[in-house]
């Protein structure tokens, strides 16, 4: 299994927990969009050293905002002036506290800024101070979950804002991608062992009960060791498997927005809030009325991924990778 093969194995763990997360609610997986920022670190430190800076830039706004600009369309009913529109379309809606933006776009909002941050992390050469970068930026965002943790209870006092808190709490998986990439952290087989028994410990004696940011490090760190250093083709052992994997890995952004479309419509039209969920008390009847909730969604936002990449996502990316090569950016 090649490089490009794990990691598209790796946006498919991504998107498939975002979705459980959403369907069966249940919050741990929601660790799928850090798995996401880890992903975006190790792809863009990546591409950054075979283009120029503005052109990087480019081909992300390509990227990402087609997609977005259509969620935006698509939900501007729930925006309550043309501020929060506007800043939507410019993908920065999520660092205005108290600003709407459409279903999933914070995360969306930060894979636009990190495309700048990455920039910053690109200009360091030496590796002694890219450890350094990491222990501080491994402090700071210990230190900013449990402002945000006290904050979720009323503890802290102060109602310190928690905006920009989080997203300084998510970009260590961002940068957790790009010390990956560039080998700064060496993933170990050794490792994954003292992991396994070090998140027991963080889920019984976890300090900040209202977060899960530092237990989604540990898990990020231990699904990459794993993803990297074994042979995930001898356990899938089927071509089909491999391949349906690729046809995620390849397609996670038109699931991501697709399947927020799909629950939206579902829970709309469907008898009940969710398919009976709400109806249906017995845990068993309850989960299995969350499964068919689960394969809807997944089968559906499949559907839309499909048709978004063919039309929407594979023309443009081709278009501007044309035009960087013309340009030779």
């Amino acid at each position: 299994m090649n490089r490009s093969s794990r990691i598209d194995f790796l946006r498919s763990i991504a998107i498939l927990s975002v979705i459980v997360s959403h369907t069966y609610e249940i919050a741990f997986f929601a660790f799928g969009v850090q798995l996401f920022f880890f992903v975006s670190g190790y792809l863009l430190i990546t591409a950054l050293e075979s283009m120029t800076f503005k052109g990087f830039i480019l081909y992300r706004a390509v990227r990402l905002f087609p997609l977005a600009i259509f969620m935006t369309i698509i939900f501007s009913s729930r925006f309550d002036s043309q501020l929060e529109l506007v800043t939507n379309l410019l993908l920065f809606a999520a660092f205005i506290p108290q600003f709407t933006w459409f279903p999933g776009g914070w995360s969306i909002n930060y894979e636009w800024i990190f495309s700048f941050v990455i920039l910053i992390l690109f200009k360091f050469n030496s590796i002694s101070t890219k450890k350094i970068f990491i222990t501080l930026l491994v402090l700071a965002s210990l230190i900013s979950e449990k402002i945000i943790s006290d904050s979720i209870t009323g503890s802290n006092n102060s109602k310190v804002n928690i905006t920009y808190l989080g997203f300084l709490v998510n970009i260590i998986f961002l940068f957790l991608g790009v010390a990956v990439r560039q080998e700064i952290i060496k993933l170990k087989i050794k490792y994954f062992y003292f992991l396994i028994p070090g998140i027991f410990i963080l889920a019984i004696y976890y300090p900040f009960p209202n977060t899960f940011y530092t237990i989604w490090f540990f898990s990020i760190l231990l699904l990459i060791i794993l993803v990297f250093n074994f042979n995930i083709s001898i356990f899938l052992n089927s071509f089909i498997i491999i391949e349906i994997i690729s046809f995620l890995g390849k397609r996670t952004y038109g699931l991501f927005c697709g399947h927020f479309i799909v629950m939206i419509l579902i829970q709309k039209i469907g008898p009940g809030k969710v398919l009976l969920v709400d109806y249906l008390n017995n845990y068993l009847y309850d989960f299995f009325a969350k499964t068919i909730y689960f394969i809807l969604t997944l089968f559906l936002s499949i559907i839309f991924a499909y048709f978004c990449y063919k039309y929407i996502e594979s023309p443009q990316i081709k278009l501007v990778r044309k035009f960087l090569a013309y340009k030779k950016w």
